[in-house]
């Protein structure tokens, strides 16, 4: 099949660190892109004067709010961001507004909370409150103790668990010129949001699936407790990973969210993934990642203690070359969607890696990836109320079906 261009949908790549070091975007482009931000994800509208904004000394400061919205690392680089790192940032009225905003997010019990002002679902002629084009639904019947929340039906779903995501479409998709779920799905993969695909099976020739392939257990195998990474092993595991991404599993890491899906980007192009989601959802391609080939693509070896457990067994630990799924997800980069700060995080990391020299240290294992990754508090219980706020709102206001 020919794949045509899929017009005004496309992944949405951070520029590279050195180039944005070379050259850093104008201060008005800066603050669009952080208003933007602040509204697709956060649905922060902007709006307000001095007297309806918390006191300094009582809001939350600028560097956490910028955390929030994953352009911290910008600091000191133009007008919105500012040069303080101080709660002392009132001569900015779009600075005070959105420590405001964070504020009440973050102390919010309910949607009542947070000032109609400022919240785009309190707003009636926000997009958010225009009808949902898109069939809605609730699912908990895999995890009772999480949500997916369903787009699209009969025969072509996107499952979601994260309700920020599903608030992004609702903002958003009245500007799409294609809303169809693979339109949709596409977008998500481009933010970096997690998710995952079903066709319904009358659609398709059940003859026409293939096993879904089959990485070993431990694919980079083992290694002695005194062991130094090297050059070799690191072109190694490279060459690994970009074959499992340039083959059809490299669709289901796309759609994995995080790490997996920033490296699987380099590899699928949006028209190729959104012409397989239109026309051969075949459960091969998009069959959730298994863990073997999370490890793989997270480059996790088992390493030898140098202890014995008390039958005599060799213990090991896994190390990695950057940190896992889990631990990426849940760390203050991973929280949302794929931010500028998530972006240069990793476009550090891949200098590093690919000029060396090689420590033992560059492979961590969990623990010490959690030291490495650990969340800042504020932010964490900022976007958990949020995410808990945005789950109500689905809940009375956007399902459908």
């Amino acid at each position: 099949m020919e794949v045509q261009p899929v017009p005004s949908i496309g992944f949405t790549m951070q520029p590279q660190l050195a180039e944005l070091k070379q050259n850093p975007p104008s201060s008005e482009a800066q603050t669009s892109e952080i208003l933007q931000v602040a509204y697709e994800i956060f649905g922060f509208t902007g709006t307000g004067s001095d007297s309806t904004i918390l006191p300094a000394a009582s809001r939350v400061n600028w560097v956490v709010a910028q955390k929030c919205l994953g352009v911290a690392w910008r600091a000191g680089s133009g007008k919105i961001v500012g040069n303080s790192t101080s709660t002392d940032v009132s001569e900015d009225l779009n600075i005070s507004l959105l420590c405001h905003f964070f504020s009440r997010i973050k102390d919010a019990k309910s949607l009542s909370d947070v000032p109609q002002s400022l919240l785009d679902l309190h707003q009636a002629d926000k997009p958010v409150r225009i009808p949902y084009s898109i069939p809605l639904r609730f699912d908990t019947i895999s995890d009772p103790h999480a949500i997916n929340y369903v787009l699209g039906g009969p025969y072509l779903e996107v499952s979601i668990n994260n309700p920020l995501a599903v608030l992004y479409v609702a903002r958003c998709q009245h500007q799409w010129e294609d809303t169809s779920i693979p339109a949709v799905a596409t977008r998500l993969a481009g933010e970096g949001f997690g998710f995952t695909v079903a066709a319904h099976p009358l659609r398709y020739l059940a003859s026409s699936f293939g096993a879904v392939p089959v990485t070993p257990d431990n694919p980079l195998g083992f290694r002695p407790s005194n062991y130094v990474p090297t050059d070799t092993d690191y072109r190694h595991y490279v060459s690994q990973r970009e074959k499992l991404l340039q083959s059809p599993r490299g669709y289901a890491a796309l759609m994995a969210g995080g790490l997996a899906s920033r490296m699987a980007r380099d590899f699928v192009a949006p028209e190729l993934f959104y012409a397989k989601l239109s026309s051969d959802p075949n459960p091969t391609f998009f069959h959730p990642l298994t863990t073997s080939e999370l490890d793989l693509i997270y480059g996790i070896y088992r390493q030898e203690t140098g202890q014995v457990s008390l039958s005599g067994k060799r213990q090991f630990i896994h190390k990695s070359w950057w940190p896992p799924h889990k631990i990426w997800t849940s760390s203050m980069l991973g929280l949302t969607f794929w931010t500028t700060d998530a972006e240069a995080w990793y476009q550090r990391r891949i200098t590093k890696l690919s000029t060396g020299p090689y420590e033992s240290t560059d492979l961590k294992h969990a623990p010490a990836w959690k030291s490495a990754m650990r969340q800042n508090a504020e932010v964490a219980k900022i976007i958990r109320n949020m995410e808990v706020l945005a789950e109500s709102y689905i809940r009375t206001t956007l399902v459908t079906v």
